[in-house]
């Protein structure tokens, strides 16, 4: 039954339009409205104003739901792009009266392993679907429609979902059962995360051997000790520029990554890997300062502070 419902399916829910959802509902309208896949969308948002903004571009395809039981009732799949796993678990209880048997529930928000699988076990007691398809790529990918989705669950629902996925993912890769969206997910950020730390040792290790800091920030962002960790935040770091989410993510929001492969490794019976362990460590001392509400590369300050320089592009801010 659920296989054949979907094959047909012609309503698509998109819940969540924040700094992620906003590009990839906004494809996925642009798309409907191509008819490339043909279908409609119903999409939902706290912020009526990030709807509304969507709706307009595309009217003839796309509108407004009143609430989520609402949208739930409506849609054959549903997409979620939420802030993380909490919220995520409370709009599946929100829906799960409404939803008709046989939809499909798919979650492209940053959560864990363990919350997919209470979604899917909740959804699977109604004969709901589901799919965790986290996405990685960043803001300005997902208002390309190019983002990369890891997704868990089975190959049925994914076929299903698969030419909406396709509206904003231009790389979609099915990693196994549920959970395991999740799970690449984290590892990936966390890989990133490594990267940011690397960075914030070597800038103050740099300075502090006598590096001019703009001259050595392009040798590495053109060279072969380049990472996408120290392109993204090096520069920012020169210019003093931590607010987020003007520039990214905040710190604290993002430290669940790291939890979850902790959780990972704990469950295999696993040390944590020690370059991730190092990570870590450098994470939890830059939360410690109270830079949770900064971005990725404030870890920089971590070793600013114990090595006494700061890294600034100016020699005059170097000195202070």
């Amino acid at each position: 039954m659920i296989r054949s419902r979907l094959a047909a399916a012609k309503r698509i829910g998109f819940v969540g339009l924040g700094s992620m959802g906003s590009g990839m509902a906004a494809n996925l309208v642009a798309k409907l409205a191509a008819g490339k896949p043909e279908g409609q969308a119903l999409l939902f948002d706290r912020s009526g104003v990030a709807v509304q903004r969507v709706v307009a571009e595309a009217a003839a395809v796309a509108e407004a739901a009143v609430d989520l039981p609402q949208l739930a009732a409506k849609c054959d799949i549903v997409f979620l792009c939420l802030p993380e796993g909490g919220v995520v678990l409370d709009a599946v209880r929100t829906m799960s009266p409404t939803l008709r048997e046989g939809a499909l529930v798919v979650d492209s928000s940053t959560t864990s392993p363990a919350v997919a699988q209470k979604a899917a076990q909740q959804l699977g007691q109604r004969g709901v679907g589901f799919l965790d398809a986290p996405v990685t790529g960043a803001p300005a990918r997902a208002a390309a429609g190019t983002l990369t989705s890891m997704v868990g669950g089975s190959e049925k629902h994914l076929e299903a979902a698969r030419p909406f996925l396709g509206t904003f993912a231009t790389k979609i890769l099915h990693m196994g059962e549920v959970g395991n969206g999740q799970l690449a997910k984290a590892l990936n950020n966390c890989l990133y995360n490594v990267s940011c730390a690397a960075m914030a040792e070597m800038l103050p290790f740099a300075l502090r051997a006598g590096l001019p800091m703009p001259a050595f920030v392009d040798a590495v962002t053109s060279g072969t000790g380049q990472s996408f960790g120290f392109n993204q935040w090096a520069s920012l770091v020169l210019q003093r520029e931590f607010e987020a989410p003007k520039h990214g993510f905040p710190m604290g929001a993002a430290f669940k990554d790291l939890e979850t492969l902790v959780a990972a490794a704990s469950a295999e019976g696993l040390p944590v890997p020690p370059v991730v362990a190092a990570t870590l460590a450098t994470y939890q001392r830059a939360l410690a300062m109270g830079l949770g509400e900064e971005h990725k590369g404030a870890m920089v300050k971590v070793w600013e502070a114990q090595l006494g320089v700061c890294c600034s592009g100016t020699e005059a801010e170097q000195k202070k």
